[in-house]
């Protein structure tokens, strides 16, 4: 059974898979004179879903949110039937047509999801990513209301990662830490008034890669040469902000 510390691992995984694969499509040329970064969105979403591939896991990329509605409000009628009209009112969007990153079903259609998530590319969006984190929290509020989290855990993750060029990674981690805590902050205001959710905000240091300064030498017609560097060194280190309503969450290793 996938618990905490596997959710934790794959995304990991799946980040910095999501790197290695955009240093590919860069060509060997072009990456000569790029920084690595994690560009677009969809391969960072392409490679975390791929870490859940499981003979007993349903995934779904840009799953629309209400058939997950839908399907809340199915539960609520089995185990809730005084919430299924609260349900009923969950939009997602101004034309109910918002879509989610991830979505990974378990092979039962009796159960809520095991995970829905969010990528974001870097620390720079605070406004997307809390947002994200939101909307996260209320798809599972809503499984929350409808009783299906009794028997089972239900997970919501908001992928992210901390690029910096030429910088000492501890720097980095530090100037890095301002967003996880401002959310982890927000996280346990809502802990308050739903003692069922838990969560962490983080960055996924054990996964955090190094790329050095790289350098070529162009020569002239006169015979002289010149060292240039085409590539700055650079630190990339996933970030993660987990959420949901087991209570190994708040203690797993980021």
């Amino acid at each position: 059974m996938m618990d905490a510390a596997d959710i934790v691992d794959h995304i990991s995984e799946g980040v910095q898979k999501a790197l290695k694969t955009n240093q590919l499509f860069l060509g060997v040329e072009k990456f000569e004179f790029k920084n690595a970064d994690i560009h677009p969105e969809y391969i960072t979403t392409v490679k975390v879903a791929e870490q859940f591939i499981d003979p007993g896991l349903e995934i779904r990329l840009e799953a629309m949110m209400r058939k997950l509605r839908q399907q809340a409000v199915g539960m609520a009628g089995r185990h809730n039937k005084k919430k299924v009209g609260q349900l009923k009112r969950y939009k997602f969007g101004k034309d109910d047509r918002q879509r989610l990153d991830i979505l990974v079903r378990r092979d039962d259609s009796l159960a809520p999801p095991l995970l829905v998530a969010e990528a974001k590319l870097g620390t720079k969006n605070h406004a997307g990513i809390k947002e994200d984190v939101k909307r996260v929290f209320r798809l599972l509020r809503m499984y929350q209301k409808a009783g299906a989290l009794v028997e089972y855990n239900m997970y919501g993750a908001v992928i992210f990662h901390s690029m910096q060029v030429g910088e000492d990674p501890e720097d980095q981690k530090l100037r890095s830490w301002t967003l996880p805590q401002k959310i982890q902050d927000y996280l346990n205001k809502k802990s308050l008034a739903h003692p069922w959710l838990e969560s962490k905000a983080g960055l996924i240091c054990a996964s955090k890669q190094k790329g050095d300064v790289s350098s070529y030498k162009e020569f002239y017609v006169d015979g002289s040469c010149e060292e240039i560097f085409a590539k700055d060194a650079f630190t990339l280190v996933p970030g993660l902000i987990l959420l949901g309503n087991d209570p190994a969450i708040s203690g797993v290793t980021f």
